[in-house]
Protein backbone atom coordinates (compact mmCIF):
# COMPACT_ATOMS: atom_id res chain seq x y z
CA UNK A 1 0.00 0.00 0.00
CA UNK A 2 1.37 3.40 -0.94
CA UNK A 3 1.25 6.11 1.68
CA UNK A 4 0.57 9.73 0.80
CA UNK A 5 3.01 12.31 2.06
CA UNK A 6 2.48 15.94 2.92
CA UNK A 7 4.56 18.51 1.07
CA UNK A 8 5.05 21.22 3.64
CA UNK A 9 7.71 22.89 5.69
CA UNK A 10 11.16 24.23 4.99
CA UNK A 11 12.96 20.89 5.15
CA UNK A 12 10.76 19.33 2.48
CA UNK A 13 11.06 22.43 0.31
CA UNK A 14 14.85 22.44 0.57
CA UNK A 15 15.02 18.69 -0.05
CA UNK A 16 12.88 19.02 -3.19
CA UNK A 17 15.07 21.86 -4.49
CA UNK A 18 18.32 20.04 -3.69
CA UNK A 19 17.04 16.83 -5.25
CA UNK A 20 15.98 18.56 -8.46
CA UNK A 21 19.15 20.68 -8.66
CA UNK A 22 21.45 17.74 -7.92
CA UNK A 23 19.80 15.56 -10.55
CA UNK A 24 20.04 18.37 -13.10
CA UNK A 25 23.68 18.98 -12.21
CA UNK A 26 24.58 15.30 -12.57
CA UNK A 27 22.58 14.99 -15.79
CA UNK A 28 24.24 17.99 -17.42
CA UNK A 29 27.77 17.13 -16.36
CA UNK A 30 27.84 13.50 -17.43
CA UNK A 31 30.50 13.30 -20.08
CA UNK A 32 28.70 10.77 -22.25
CA UNK A 33 25.53 12.86 -22.26
CA UNK A 34 27.48 16.02 -23.07
CA UNK A 35 29.19 14.35 -26.00
CA UNK A 36 25.90 13.10 -27.43
CA UNK A 37 23.98 16.33 -26.79
CA UNK A 38 26.39 19.30 -26.91
CA UNK A 39 23.53 21.77 -27.47
CA UNK A 40 22.19 21.09 -23.98
CA UNK A 41 25.51 21.70 -22.27
CA UNK A 42 26.21 24.78 -24.39
CA UNK A 43 22.79 26.16 -23.43
CA UNK A 44 23.23 25.60 -19.70
CA UNK A 45 23.42 28.79 -17.69
CA UNK A 46 23.22 29.61 -14.02
CA UNK A 47 21.87 32.94 -12.78
CA UNK A 48 24.28 35.41 -11.24
CA UNK A 49 23.63 37.01 -7.83
CA UNK A 50 21.56 39.87 -9.26
CA UNK A 51 19.35 37.50 -11.23
CA UNK A 52 18.90 35.23 -8.20
CA UNK A 53 17.63 38.18 -6.17
CA UNK A 54 15.05 39.14 -8.84
CA UNK A 55 11.29 38.68 -8.64
CA UNK A 56 11.62 35.87 -11.18
CA UNK A 57 13.66 33.74 -8.76
CA UNK A 58 14.28 34.13 -5.03
CA UNK A 59 12.12 37.22 -4.61
CA UNK A 60 8.92 35.41 -5.57
CA UNK A 61 9.17 33.17 -8.61
CA UNK A 62 10.72 30.18 -6.89
CA UNK A 63 8.14 30.15 -4.08
CA UNK A 64 5.36 30.42 -6.65
CA UNK A 65 6.80 27.51 -8.66
CA UNK A 66 7.12 25.37 -5.52
CA UNK A 67 3.49 26.14 -4.65
CA UNK A 68 2.28 25.25 -8.13
CA UNK A 69 4.28 22.02 -8.04
CA UNK A 70 2.82 21.14 -4.64
CA UNK A 71 -0.74 21.77 -5.92
CA UNK A 72 -0.05 19.59 -8.96
CA UNK A 73 1.29 16.79 -6.77
CA UNK A 74 -1.81 17.02 -4.59
CA UNK A 75 -4.07 16.81 -7.66
CA UNK A 76 -2.13 13.71 -8.73
CA UNK A 77 -2.62 12.13 -5.30
CA UNK A 78 1.11 12.14 -4.50
CA UNK A 79 0.78 14.34 -1.39
CA UNK A 80 -2.09 14.93 1.04
CA UNK A 81 -1.63 18.58 1.92
CA UNK A 82 0.11 21.69 0.68
CA UNK A 83 0.86 24.99 2.33
CA UNK A 84 -1.07 28.09 1.28
CA UNK A 85 2.24 29.95 0.84
CA UNK A 86 5.88 28.88 0.37
CA UNK A 87 7.55 32.29 0.35
CA UNK A 88 8.57 32.08 4.04
CA UNK A 89 10.87 29.21 3.03
CA UNK A 90 12.55 30.89 0.05
CA UNK A 91 15.02 33.68 0.66
CA UNK A 92 17.73 35.62 -1.12
CA UNK A 93 19.30 36.72 2.15
CA UNK A 94 22.43 34.62 1.58
CA UNK A 95 22.96 35.80 -1.99
CA UNK A 96 25.59 38.53 -2.22
CA UNK A 97 26.75 40.38 -5.27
Amino acid sequence: MTSKRALSGPIVTVCVFVRVFFRLEVWVTRKDYAEKHPQVVAGSAFPDARAQQSAALLDGGTAKAIGETAKFLKEQGKVETVLPEYSPYVSAKFVQE
